[in-house]
């Protein structure tokens, strides 16, 4: 036994009484800059717009890129943190005061420990001198013949 489907539709036509209109939607003729779409919240329109544009009122308009012109000294890559640029460093480099990334230097650059031992980075950051058998320490960055 066969059944028959029937579908139908309704066509809603909206008519008011006199002295009354029809609401229209809060979307009505709002382009967003065609930058993006128009969504209704209670009975207001906002703009949802695209990647790259910020709404300002009903409008899209273009977001400045923080990143633009951070060039990271070509040691790194810059990150928005706080609505600023930063750069993100590789290894090896920090970043500097006045933005972009400079080399590490260590606290032990130019130590020679008088040519008896190997200068270390202690954990509070400070260098000192491990010296060799025979050797000790006659302050942080010397090494003597033991007596």
């Amino acid at each position: 036994m066969r059944r028959a489907a029937f579908v139908f539709v309704l066509a809603a036509t909206a008519s008011c009484r006199a002295g009354y209109q029809s609401p229209s939607h809060p979307c009505s003729g709002v382009t967003c800059s065609d930058r993006g779409r128009c969504a209704q919240r209670g009975d207001a329109a906002l703009c949802i717009c695209d990647p790259g544009f910020a709404a300002q009122g009903l409008d899209c308009v273009t977001v400045a890129d923080p990143c633009s012109g951070t060039d990271c000294s070509g040691h790194g890559r810059c990150g928005i943190f706080d609505d600023a640029a930063r750069c993100l460093c590789d290894d090896g480099y920090a970043e500097l005061d006045g933005g972009g990334c400079g080399p590490v230097v260590s606290p032990c650059a130019g130590a020679a420990c008088d040519g008896h031992g190997t200068c270390i980075v202690t954990a509070d950051g400070q260098p000192r001198c491990a010296c060799d058998l025979g050797y000790r320490n006659a302050g942080p960055m010397s090494c003597q013949p033991d007596p």
